[in-house]
């Protein structure tokens, strides 16, 4: 269907989750495949596809953490970095901005390191400030991620509701003692 019919961009992420959760599944590598092909010029309507794709998955109990995914999940968080970085004041923006910021603590990608570390020392509003700590400390040892934790919890720029945030995301993250 997809071949011959473009979906409206507004039911995009729906089509893919269903098309992900029913398509047997000799099927679902092609199917993603070419759907990460037919998405390269928009990076928006890439990250729906791929949102609606892992939404399915999971809906038929599948792993969407699988290589295909995860190397189109490199691309989506990094064109999403690229088209509303770390010092755009787009409101627009904010949503994709958490989504790649997601995607680079799901499926560790390394190379969003630093941008994750530019978000936690911007500007940026709590919630972006704390899904980037979320995922920096999903992403590596933790130790630099906790430093800077600490350092945003000793801040007297940071506001108390920013400092709650970030010890909640400390409660959540599983414990290393032994």
């Amino acid at each position: 269907y997809l071949e011959k019919y473009a979906v409206p961009n507004e039911k995009m992420q729906l089509a893919y989750q269903q098309i992900a959760r029913y398509l047997p599944e000799s099927q679902l590598d092609k199917f993603i495949q070419q759907s990460k092909t037919k998405q390269t010029n928009d990076i928006i309507l890439a990250g729906q596809a791929f949102k609606g794709i892992g939404q399915g998955l999971a809906q038929r109990g599948g792993n969407n953490k699988d290589q295909t995914m995860g190397s189109w999940a490199t691309e989506i968080a990094e064109g999403l970095f690229k088209k509303y970085p770390v010092d755009s004041n787009s409101e627009a923006g904010l949503p994709h901005q958490s989504f790649a910021i997601q995607l680079a603590g799901d499926f560790k990608i390394k190379s969003a390191e630093v941008i994750l570390n530019s978000f936690l020392n911007s500007k940026a509003n709590p919630d972006i400030k704390t899904s980037a700590l979320r995922s920096l400390l999903n992403l590596t040892s933790g130790e630099a991620a906790l430093s800077t934790a600490g350092r945003l919890l000793m801040s007297d720029s940071s506001t108390l509701d920013l400092k709650k945030r970030i010890v909640t995301v400390l409660g959540e993250m599983p414990s290393t003692a032994g």
